[in-house]
Formats: structure tokens, sequence, C-alpha cells
């Protein structure tokens, strides 16, 4: 009796034994792929976090060559569309510690900044753009108030900025009379918002779309200590045709 009894007991433990080994080699099998592959997705991680600072460290540099070279070429009076091409000769020289060639992405950029330019100087039917370098009325010492003269007359007033980009209305409407125009502008002089003051301004709509078309595209020279929207406005008097 005490025989068999010790041999079951024998039998129960190699099946054991087998099971768990069974199991310990399934276990491996899982969890070691699963382990590399962890190790190989924290590897390329660290790579792409480098590149991405080595980016930020790049993009510091340029930035501060802009920035000084913008300030360079308001002083000499050159407008913000020539200074882009020159911010991207600028940026076409430089290259990454290792080597890494941006030239080619910086000609496209200039490729499409000369097309934006070709479009910004194409003949417009409902609008004729001037500057203050090329109006009668310019006062290198005023930054506010400007008048200039065409089909119609325009006057704006901005806390010491210029208009560097000023459209005026070529309208064709049958009536005439006077429309303030409020914009909100950014640093950059780009117009961010732009609508009618209704208590001053003529009820006429033909007039102001035409007014509100002018002041959404024109652009006032940059201040980098300006506040993020600055308000001020443009006062457009159409004369009858």
């Amino acid at each position: 009796m005490k025989g068999p009894s010790s041999d079951k007991l024998a039998g129960i433990l190699i099946t054991v034994s087998i099971h768990l080994a069974v199991i310990i080699v399934l276990l491996l099998t899982i969890v070691h792929p699963r382990l590399k592959k962890e190790q190989t997705v924290m590897e390329l991680d660290f790579s792409t976090q480098e590149k991405i600072e080595e980016l930020e460290k790049q993009l510091a540099r340029s930035k501060a060559l802009n920035e000084k070279l913008d300030r360079m070429l308001e002083e000499e009076g050159v407008t913000p569309e020539k200074s882009k091409i020159k911010n991207l000769r600028v940026n076409s020289a430089l290259k990454d510690d290792r080597g890494t060639d941006a030239e080619q992405l910086y000609k496209d950029a200039e490729r499409i900044q000369k097309e934006y330019e070709q479009n910004m100087s194409r003949k417009d039917d409902d609008l004729v753009a001037i500057s203050p370098k090329d109006s009668a009325h310019n006062d290198t010492t005023r930054s506010q108030d400007e008048t200039y003269t065409g089909p119609s007359v325009l006057s704006y007033s901005m806390e010491g900025r210029k208009g560097s980009y000023l459209p005026i209305p070529a309208y064709k409407c049958i009536g005439s009379g006077e429309v303030t125009v409020i914009v909100t502008i950014d640093p950059s002089g780009k117009v961010l918002q732009a609508k009618i003051q209704d208590d001053i301004s003529s009820s006429d709509k033909c007039l102001r779309e035409y007014a509100l078309k002018a002041a959404s595209q024109s652009r006032f020279s940059k201040k980098s200590d300006a506040p993020a929207r600055q308000i001020g406005n443009i006062v457009y008097e159409f004369i009858a045709q």
C-alpha cells in the first residue's frame, strides 16, 4: 500500500514540474520581446529629443539674426515685404552641427515669398496701393494722422506706428461720404480685426464695403514693444465721381 502511494505522489510532482516549466518558457517568450521593444522605443525617443533640441537652437539663432536685420532695415526705411527676402538669405547660410544643409528649404521659401509679392503688386480694379514713401504728403517725422489723396482721401491714427501698406479704395459707388474703420493690429503691423464705427460713418453700404476691404488689407510698421492688440482707426473720405 505504501509503494503505490509514493508512486502517485512522484507522478503528481513530475506533472506539476512539467507544467511550471512550460509556464516559465511561455512567460519568457512573451515578456522578453516586449522588453526589447520598449528598449528600442526609448532609444528612438532620446534620438528624437536630441534632434528637437538642435532644431530649437538653430531656430533661436535664426530668429536673433532676423530680428537684428529687421531693425537695421527699418532704420534704412526698407518695407517689411523686402526685408523678408533678406531674412531668407541670412537663414539659407545656416547649418546645424551635423552638417545638414537647409539651402533647398530656404530656396523654396524664397520662391513662395516672391510669388506672394508678385500677387501683391498686381493691379486690382478695386484698390490702389500706396505706401508712405510714394505719397506727396509723406512726412518722416509724423507717425499718425497721415493723409493720402487719390480717387478718395485716406487718413489714419495709430500711435507710434507708420502705415507701410495702405490701399486707397478706387471705389465704383455712386454716392460720396466718409467712413471710419476701427482697426486692431498686432506688433508686426498686421490687421487682426476691422469694423465700421457706425455712429460717425456714412450709412452707404457700398462705401462701407470698400472701406472695410481696404482697411483689412492695410499694414503698419513693426513695433516689438507694442501690446499684443493695438487699436487705431483709418478714415476714408469718398469723393463723388
